[in-house]
């Protein structure tokens, strides 16, 4: 039997590793989408929108900035 596994994160949600990168669960790599940890064990956190609102050019996705 296979099991279809569902990612954790939200794909339009911003969220921030332990290095401080920023990105958006469609955007993360696939242990944070689908654990909520990045690949070293460290758990990834949500950016709130109040965050967000109080300084929006910090919290940009960084592999959107990148290929725009």
């Amino acid at each position: 039997m296979i099991t279809t596994q569902q990612p954790v994160l939200e794909d339009d949600a911003l969220y921030i590793g332990d290095n401080g990168r920023v990105y958006h669960g469609r955007c993360s790599g696939m242990s944070a989408r689908f654990t909520g940890q990045d690949i070293s064990g460290q758990k990834v956190e949500r950016i709130t929108e109040p965050e967000i609102q109080a300084d929006p050019e910090l919290w940009q996705c960084e592999r959107c900035v990148d290929n725009n």
